[in-house]
């Protein structure tokens, strides 16, 4: 963008002589300058000029460019120095390697680049292990241009640095990608077009290309659909990082002693000493309608230019869509995804290749494709990949190895579609099943999977487990405990695989505890009595105490709350927990005894450890005089971190105010579902707000997620009973979007 403009200031600058020269170098160099993009100059002068010389030199160059705006990042140094600062900072080589002559004495300029392919020819391993490690280590922090929702698009993965490296290795002499050439040049122009256009939507992206700039590109751009704006670039940057990768693993393998001995790149390769568990015992060479590929020996040997290879083979192919897979061809699929760790780098190089695509035609619609979520890191090709990945290292607690990866490749095939991806997914994947030579029981059971993968993870998260509706409404949906057995592992692969929102010990309870209830129903149609998640030290402590008034027990995030039940008590205990910059990350309230028990994963507004004494303080205030609680609320609202939250929540976009009555989950209670973001005080305000109108929570489930919130109530009235009152549901929910302050009402009765 700018190149032009710098450049003009450089070619009046000719009192240069034959003792200097001006050179760019890094992007400016390959006059691929972005927007906010550093215009490196580098000032050569030959040892034999006087430091008074050279600074004057500098001081003519420098001051006029800083004059006219352009922030130039500059260095000064002779041949000799050059080499010097090369060898005690190797990060600049690559910049270096891009070094384009301005003006001045050329011969100047040969001079210093001879001696820099001499210094590095010389060593040549420890220069390559510099490039190696920065690579991987760049990699591991910025994830991928090609499959994350929000890429950085100069350092991740098949970004424009790594174009920069794939042409700086030719002109090294390494790689083997003379030919590739061609191909960077136009990858490296489309990259700086997208790039140039993120800066005008988003002057502070700072290359990173969030979500809400993608929406407002694709407008900008006239397309209709974020995947549609992004699949070209994701589709160069997956080509560029595994021709990289070709590039590196041989050099890798070569110069190991240059690293200590010990490989950097994670580059997926068979592990000859260690045994393979039975069910991964067939080598990894893929058979199907005749095509075979011998993805164990690519990854071996590590054969040069086998992306090429691959494609060659792409292009001589052509797929029988009427023929259906044999068993052979379905067992020689399951062998590679079984493959865990190695799973994602066979997969990436046969996608890129093409390859992936022929076998799994279905797949195509998948590729790169986003759906923008809080919750998910990838796109939906690669999260589905991740599912499989994960699952495949549970899969010894399955019967059916097989209907559990088929199920974790396919869940959200769907989302290509519009409409709901989980029905629309089941019928897919019914069809697909078929075509995959399944049979109809198990093409059923797949279907069954993919419809309710999302079924036990939003029931544990959002509804009663001790509710006998609760347990028979996803025992009918699951229909057998054969089911079961894999829609648990499956939602616990498909929830990890996000990669956004950690899998923890107490997801892992409460699956279980679902697990064995529906289990339970489904062998002896028999409802089990609820038993809460809580250290049996603590529920006695709570319960023991709680007759006497209240009871608290805190432990590390945890904190435990028992009180003899009354109307309005779990709003108590929510706003002096507000008050006191204590976060409510999750809570599960229930009864026991007669006593109310509130159990909480806490954290802090403030990012330090929770203050349980001050909680402590404020309760037993709160619990004596409503009203010191009610007048904290109130000074709570004037704050300016209260103020900033729900300014950051009414602007984030990301989730828009919502209150569902969903009247079909109990038979108990009237279950009142909201979604929101989160602010300090707003579980208060909602649980306050049911309570004034009479109501009783039974039961609560609150989960923080980020920005977002879900909040799930369980509530009856004065004598204990499911709502019957429509009007009354009508006027809870007016009254909880006052709270909210939604702009518009989208409830559902």
């Amino acid at each position: 963008m700018f190149t032009s403009e710098v450049d003009r200031w450089i070619v009046n600058l000719t009192h240069l002589g034959t003792n200097f020269c001006l050179v760019a170098v890094g992007s400016y160099g390959r006059a691929e300058l972005a927007p906010q993009s550093d215009i490196d100059i580098l000032l050569l002068h030959e040892t034999k000029v006087s430091a008074g010389k050279v600074s004057q030199m500098a001081d003519s160059i420098w001051y006029p460019l800083w004059d006219s705006g352009i922030s130039v990042d500059h260095s000064v140094r002779s041949p000799t120095e050059v080499v010097d600062n090369l060898r005690s900072d190797h990060r600049v080589l690559l910049g270096l390697l891009d070094a384009r002559f301005l003006c001045g004495s050329y011969e100047l300029f040969e001079k210093t680049q001879s001696l820099i392919f001499k210094e590095v020819r010389a060593k040549v391993e420890l220069y390559n292990a510099d490039i190696l490690r920065s690579v991987v280590e760049r990699h591991r922090s910025f994830g991928s241009v090609a499959f994350d929702l929000e890429p950085n698009l100069k350092e991740s993965a098949g970004g424009t640095r790594d174009v920069s490296i794939l042409r700086s290795l030719v002109k090294l002499g390494l790689g083997g990608f003379e030919e590739d050439m061609p191909y960077l040049a136009e990858v490296a122009q489309r990259q700086s077009f997208l790039r140039e256009w993120l800066y005008r939507v988003n002057p502070k992206a700072q290359d990173r290309l969030l979500l809400l700039d993608q929406v407002e590109l694709a407008s900008k751009l006239g397309v209709d659909d974020v995947s549609k704006l992004i699949y070209p670039y994701a589709k160069d940057a997956q080509r560029v990082s595994v021709l990289l990768e070709e590039a590196l693993v041989p050099l890798d393998e070569k110069h190991q002693s240059a690293l200590g001995g010990k490989s950097l790149y994670l580059r997926a390769r068979p592990d000859r000493s260690r045994t393979r568990p039975s069910l991964d015992a067939e080598p990894c060479t893929i058979t199907v309608h005749d095509i075979v590929l011998d993805v164990e020996g690519h990854f071996k040997h590590g054969v040069a230019h086998s992306l090429r290879s691959l494609e060659h083979r792409r292009e001589g192919y052509r797929l029988d869509g009427s023929k259906k897979w044999s068993e052979k061809d379905r067992n020689a699929f399951l062998s590679l995804l079984q493959r865990g760790e190695q799973l994602l780098e066979i997969w990436n190089l046969l996608d890129a290749s093409g390859l992936w695509c022929s076998i799994l035609p279905e797949w195509e619609d998948m590729r790169f494709l986003r759906r923008p979520n809080a919750f998910h890191r990838y796109s939906v090709d690669r999260h589905l990949i991740e599912t499989v990945k994960v699952a495949s290292s549970m899969r010894d607690r399955v019967h059916r190895t097989d209907l559990l990866l088929f199920a974790a490749l396919l869940h959200d095939l769907g989302k290509a579609r519009v409409g709901d991806h989980s029905e629309i997914g089941r019928e897919v994947v019914r069809s697909l099943a078929d075509h995959l030579g399944f049979s109809e029981e198990d093409a059923e059971v797949l279907a069954v999977l993919v419809e309710h993968h999302l079924l036990l993870a939003e029931v544990i998260t959002r509804r009663d487990l001790s509710d006998p509706t609760t347990v028979e409404t996803v025992a009918e949906k699951i229909g057998n405990s054969e089911v079961l057995e894999l829609l648990v592992v499956l939602t616990e692969a498909d929830s990890i695989a996000t990669g956004v929102v950690p899998w923890s010990k107490w997801k892992t309870s409460l699956l279980s505890e679902l697990e064995f209830k529906v289990r339970r129903f489904l062998h002896e149609g028999v409802h089990l009595p609820r038993e809460p998640k809580l250290p049996p030290y603590v529920l006695e402590e709570l319960i023991t105490k709680a007759n006497s008034g209240y009871a608290i027990v805190a432990v590390d995030d945890h904190l435990y709350v028992g009180a003899r039940d009354k109307t309005g008590l779990f709003a108590t205990v929510v706003g002096s927990l507000a008050v006191s910059g204590i976060s409510v990350v999750s809570a599960d309230a229930f009864e026991r005894d007669g006593v109310a028990v509130d159990a909480f994963r806490v954290g802090s507004w403030s990012g330090g450890e929770p203050n349980y004494q001050r909680f402590k303080m404020t309760l037993k205030k709160a619990l004596k005089d409503e009203t010191f609680l009610i007048e904290r609320i109130e000074r709570l609202k004037q704050s300016t971190s209260y103020r900033s939250d729900w300014r950051d929540g009414r602007d984030s976009g990301v989730l828009k105010s919502r209150v569902s009555v969903l009247d079909d989950l109990s038979d108990l209670a009237s279950v009142v579902e909201i979604w929101t973001a989160d602010r300090r005080g707003v579980l208060f305000e909602l649980a306050r707000e049911i309570s004034m109108r009479g109501f009783d929570i039974r039961h609560a489930k609150i989960l923080t997620m980020g920005v977002d919130v879900v909040d799930t109530f369980y509530i009856v009235d004065r004598d204990g009973q499911k709502i019957k009152d429509a009007i009354k549901l009508k006027e809870l929910i007016a009254g909880l979007y006052q709270v909210l302050a939604a702009d518009g009402f989208a409830a559902r009765i």
